[in-house]
């Protein structure tokens, strides 16, 4: 943060931060950014938390036994049970939950409801899960709805796509829309232009670009060039790997080129033909 006329924070909800590092600096009129307890909001303990040229010729928390946002706000605190994740000091929130919860009515005789959750949510009734159930299907990237749901879903607009369990805007690449609200799985070939173009012509060029040729099991040309060691995560390179594992054809041409991501050719493990045409080539 730098900014001149902000005096307080005053982000008295926040109970958590997942990752990342804070710093706080430059704000000649701002107050009590040192007299939080940091550690109670930070999920990741080895995060760096900067709060300097700041005002801190300020009165101490006046109003609050020990932490504040203002004079008058004082910073809520979880009990150490709670993992930083809770409603008041001595009652914690659901394990999915992220940045704390409430009662889902006024009586406070239902449920704690998850203001945001960790993983997933249940359309239906708002219940936060690890991984939506079987009968389910995963929207949006967060939301488990039922099939039915699925069709109304997206202003209307949603596909059922029962192989990867998913309610989708638009069929994925490498797959193909079959009645009225569903995706099937493609068979890609030169008949159908390769999936209608989702699988022709793939040029990767970054870790993240392998992920269209995750439902692709022939393509017409595949060239993938220029990638440096950036993200080093195992997770990304597993992710973006498993993405070739449908790949068992490249018809014209296959190029690597100034990758220095692969140790083998391995990951290709499925790839059983290259070049059926007449002027086909692999460098």
């Amino acid at each position: 943060m730098d900014n001149f006329l902000l005096e307080s924070l005053g982000l008295t909800s926040l109970i958590s931060i997942r990752r990342g590092n804070i710093i706080i600096a430059r704000n000649s009129q701002l107050c009590y950014a040192r007299s939080l307890h940091w550690d109670d909001v930070m999920e990741t303990k080895n995060t760096q938390v900067i709060a300097r040229q700041n005002r801190d010729n300020c009165a101490f928390c006046p109003t609050c036994p020990s932490a504040c946002w203002s004079p008058t706000q004082c910073q809520q605190r979880c009990s150490p049970n709670c993992q930083g994740n809770c409603l008041s000091e001595t009652v914690c929130c659901p394990e999915q939950c992220v940045g704390g919860c409430h009662y889902g009515n006024i009586t406070a005789t239902s449920s704690l409801i998850c203001n945001a959750c960790k993983n997933m949510r249940i359309h239906e009734n708002g219940l936060c899960v690890e991984k939506c159930p079987d009968n389910m299907l995963k929207a949006g990237g967060a939301l488990c709805v039922t099939h039915k749901e699925c069709t109304s879903f997206f202003l209307g607009t949603g596909f059922i796509s029962d192989e990867i369990n998913e309610c989708v805007l638009s069929c994925p690449p490498g797959f193909t829309r079959m009645s009225r609200s569903r995706c099937v799985r493609c068979i890609s070939s030169p008949a159908n232009n390769y999936c209608h173009g989702a699988c022709k012509d793939r040029h990767i060029r970054s870790i993240g670009d392998f992920r269209s040729l995750k439902y692709c099991s022939r393509v017409h040309t595949l060239n993938i060039y220029n990638i440096e060691t950036v993200d080093t995560r195992r997770n990304t390179f597993l992710e973006a790997f498993s993405a070739l594992s449908s790949l068992e054809q490249i018809d014209h041409e296959f190029t690597i080129h100034n990758v220095k991501i692969f140790s083998a050719l391995s990951v290709f493990s499925r790839l059983r033909r290259i070049g059926i045409t007449s002027n086909s080539s692999m460098t």
